[in-house]
């Protein structure tokens, strides 16, 4: 089923990124109406960092919902498990979204400097964009905030940047993208 299908102006989000780098794109793409969801939809007003899934669970999942709960995570890892208790297995284990960002958030970065044909021909076994971005692009500051606000500070280019990515991976990814959550 299509992403956009399931995340209607009917429903509520949870949104959980990985990483700070997943929350400043989220938040970036948020603010500039770029998504197939509102900020408002969002169960705690803005997406939120990973924590354990007891703490998940505490925090945002122990309440009743007038609409159907979507858990959507920003995430990486193909093999990452978010394996809810048994009392929330039933409410919302079936409602599970994972947005991949293989191999990392940062991989965007590469795409916009037009360097992934030179990164996946040559670094992409040896080391992760993170460590490409830092020693082979110069961005030093690449886990913070304002690396990813300075790359992308004309959205557009964040967007063309998402798109280019899924048009590489294609064939390869078998899951949802940031692409599929783009308007």
């Amino acid at each position: 089923m299509r992403i956009q299908e399931l995340l209607t102006t009917d429903c509520y989000i949870l949104c959980i990124c990985e990483g700070l780098s997943e929350l400043v794109t989220i938040n970036m793409l948020l603010d500039n109406d770029m998504l197939v969801f509102k900020r408002d939809q969002l169960i705690s007003g803005e997406p939120v960092k990973r924590e354990s899934v007891t703490s998940i669970q505490d925090k945002y999942l122990n309440y009743s919902f007038d609409k159907p709960l979507y858990i959507l995570r920003i995430i990486d890892s193909k093999n990452e498990k978010f394996k809810l208790s048994k009392l929330y297995i039933d409410r919302f284990g079936s409602s599970i979204i994972n947005v991949q960002t293989c191999p990392e958030i940062e991989i965007l970065l590469i795409i916009s400097s037009d360097n992934y044909s030179k990164y996946t021909n040559q670094f992409k076994s040896k080391m992760k964009p993170s460590e490409y971005c830092k020693q082979v692009l110069g961005m030093k500051n690449v886990k913070q905030k304002s690396c990813f606000e300075s790359v992308f500070a004309d959205i557009n280019k964040l967007k063309e940047a998402i798109n280019k990515y899924a048009r590489y991976t294609k064939k390869s990814f078998k899951f949802y993208t940031l692409n599929d959550l783009l308007k």
